[in-house]
């Protein structure tokens, strides 16, 4: 807003919206930009949040990731394993929307599979790292803020236009996954152990509470037109 001001380019309030002095309205446009965003979609998100950080305090995402990861341990292809974790791993940061949270989760989960599977520890941490990066869903608060800056439904546009990017770029990030950190295992000669014991603290949650991080997104593509 300065540099327009500056440059002659704009001014930050329309005439009949100004103080009288280009500078003071800066302050002014950002007190009211500010106070809509905290009172409306600021509220989304701290609910967002609370909700994530309640289905960490019960374990149900632990549950969650626990049921989604199991049956990659059955399968003997250590950098196709990966790759499928990475896609696990970004479904699952739909209805787990905390990325320290996802990783955390993943890093007692599915590390330790891919490591006894023969992939090198910084490969399993590169996919773990990336499996947020797309930030998906409408419990994300970017997301929500996206929707609201588009002026339309967060569900409309979560599935009409972040989805289809979102299952192409997956993709593309799980095939480089596959042939790029395999170059890199190939390429380093480690002599790191790979009998890693990984171990959570506190009882195993109950396998029903997986469903729960699922009812928010249930709901809003439910009740949604």
């Amino acid at each position: 807003m300065a540099a327009g001001i500056l440059f002659d380019t704009g001014m930050p309030l329309p005439e009949s919206a100004s103080s009288g002095s280009a500078a003071l309205d800066i302050f002014t446009f950002v007190k009211q930009t500010t106070s809509k965003t905290v009172a409306g979609l600021g509220l989304i998100i701290m609910a967002v949040g609370g909700f994530a950080h309640y289905m960490d305090h019960i374990g149900a995402s632990r549950a969650l990731v626990n049921i989604a990861i199991k049956p990659l341990g059955y399968l003997k292809a250590p950098y196709l394993v990966m790759a499928l974790g990475y896609i696990i791993g970004q479904i699952l940061n739909i209805f787990i929307p905390s990325a320290s949270g996802l990783g955390l989760l993943l890093m007692v989960t599915l590390y330790p599979v891919l490591v006894r599977l023969g992939v090198s520890k910084m490969s399993a941490t590169a996919v773990i790292a990336t499996a947020a990066c797309l930030d998906l869903g409408p419990a994300s608060g970017n997301v929500n803020l996206a929707a609201r800056t588009a002026d339309m439904p967060v569900t409309e546009y979560f599935i009409t236009y972040q989805l289809p990017v979102a299952i192409a770029t997956m993709l593309t990030i799980a095939i480089l996954h596959f042939f790029v950190q395999r170059w890199f295992d190939v390429r380093e000669t480690s002599d790191e152990n790979t009998d890693i014991n990984a171990t959570e603290n506190g009882a195993n949650p109950p396998a029903w509470y997986a469903l729960l991080p699922i009812i928010p997104l249930a709901l809003i593509l439910l009740f949604s037109q």
